[in-house]
């Protein structure tokens, strides 16, 4: 008899080594699928606030840049609201108006619900009630108004925005927006 003869099976060494490798096989792909969940999860939630976020700067630099004027001290301290006002020879149709029009558009964040309420009057009068009342965002845990002053004499508005999904402070997104209020230039009557 020859000695592979005698060996008929694996040796207890064998067999401890070929479950330890399997075990190190097991934990790292393990660990691998928990991982890939977790990166998952925070992009998520990280696209959600950003998503958030960017939907509310939309819509507030939309009116910012029609905006003439706003309610905001030059400077001043940052608020959580901001009323903007502008004239408009422009119908609703796009169509040109026989007189001017003053638009006044409110942002106001209450700071518990999450979102930020725009009020809209599309011909503005002392005492009537706007024309519109909308809300934006889901998630915002912060906005808030500043106004600045450029070298060339004109003015912006600061506007910070943050949001925190589903109440999850530790992933929390800020951003800060920038946006120029139009300057009105007188025209000359010939």
């Amino acid at each position: 008899m020859t000695r592979a003869d005698k060996q008929s099976g694996m040796a207890l060494v064998e067999i401890l080594l070929a479950m330890l490798v399997s075990g190190m096989l097991v934990a790292g792909l393990t660990s691998t699928v928990i991982y890939t969940f977790r990166v998952s999860g925070h992009s998520r939630i990280e696209i959600c606030a950003l998503s958030d976020i960017q939907q509310v700067a939309d819509q507030i630099a939309s009116d910012v840049r029609q905006a003439q004027d706003s309610d905001l001290e030059i400077e001043g301290p940052a608020a959580s609201q901001v009323t903007l006002t502008w004239t408009s020879w422009i119908d609703e149709n796009g169509e040109m108006r026989d007189e001017p029009v003053v638009r006044r558009c409110q942002y106001v964040f209450p700071g518990d619900e999450g979102t930020v309420q725009r009020s809209y009057w599309e011909a503005y009068q002392e005492g009537d009630p706007p024309t519109s009342i909308q809300a934006f965002g889901r998630y915002l845990s912060d906005v808030r108004f500043s106004r600045h002053q450029t070298d060339g004499g004109g003015s912006y508005i600061r506007i910070y925005i943050s949001s925190t999904p589903e109440g999850r402070t530790e992933q929390e997104e800020a951003m800060a927006y920038q946006i120029g209020l139009r300057q009105v230039q007188e025209m000359p009557v010939v």
